[in-house]
């Protein structure tokens, strides 16, 4: 009995030594880690989702929590790219919004050596509603599905992260990835019904490192016979939204649309979003 209670003393002072040892870090103002003194900022507003950016003079993990009320806010978004490590280029999209509504937001983030930083609370309105007839057959909500593909990261399955479902799920938030398919990627989707389509719409997903963006496309209408048109190159300026292109196919039925990338940045190239439009 008296060793167990020696056994019993010894854990217990060894448990207080290892808490008494342990401290909380501060919290300290994001500005400290601005580059160039500049704050993070809203870069494009829609009206169910926003863009996000910020540079950090160090790399940290980022997070940005934001709703309507400025003290218990809700939500929380970071950067979709896909990895575990802290970076300095911080692309996030803040999805779910209503529209025309003012939303608060604030970034934090912590540092390799647990230090944490938190910014002061900022704002801004989404847009009003957009109103629009064109019905997106490419959406696997309304039947569509994915036909072909060039890989998937890490070889997971269309219906997994990263898997090329989710170019086609309609969240700005979800992207599909190839894997490291760079200027060779390429999707194909089975349209939930055979039409004539106005224009199809490509968002390209985009890594931290500046890897992965696609600059351009070609659009290829393909018939149930196998007879084909392709449009384009097309140019995506941006990795914030998704880009309309016109590709009118008058009276001709499309049984499914293929997206091929012409230029990139190399990596894992893929897609946040393809809709096509009737």
């Amino acid at each position: 009995m008296l060793g167990l209670n020696v056994y019993n003393v010894a854990s217990t002072m060894l448990l207080a030594s290892t808490c008494v040892a342990q401290t909380l870090p501060q919290v300290l103002p994001l500005d400290q880690i601005f580059t160039n003194n500049t704050a993070p900022a809203i870069t494009e507003t829609f009206d169910t989702y926003a863009t996000y950016y910020f540079q950090s003079s160090i790399p940290v993990a980022c997070a940005v929590v934001y709703g309507e009320d400025n003290t218990t806010f809700g939500m929380i978004a970071n950067d979709p790219a896909m990895t575990t490590t802290a970076t300095i280029e911080h692309n996030v999209v803040l999805s779910d919004l209503k529209p025309d509504t003012v939303y608060y937001f604030r970034s934090q983030g912590s540092d390799a050596n647990g230090n944490i930083y938190a910014d002061v609370i900022r704002s801004f309105r989404s847009e009003p509603e957009t109103e629009s007839d064109a019905f997106n057959i490419a959406a696997l909500s309304n039947g569509a599905s994915v036909k072909a593909v060039s890989s998937n990261y890490a070889d997971v399955s269309n219906s997994e992260l990263y898997g090329a479902d989710e170019a086609l799920d309609e969240d700005p938030v979800t992207a599909w990835s190839s894997n490291g398919d760079g200027d060779n990627a390429f999707i194909e989707v089975l349209l939930s019904e055979e039409a004539s389509p106005t224009s199809v719409g490509v968002w390209s997903r985009s890594m931290t490192d500046g890897t992965a963006i696609i600059n351009s496309v070609n659009i290829t209408m393909i018939q149930a016979d196998g007879t084909s048109k392709t449009f384009g190159p097309f140019d995506l300026p941006t990795t914030t939204q998704e880009y309309q292109f016109d590709v009118a196919c008058e009276d001709t039925l499309i049984q499914s649309v293929r997206v091929d990338v012409v230029e990139s940045t190399g990596g894992n190239t893929g897609l946040v979003n393809l809709a096509v439009y009737v």
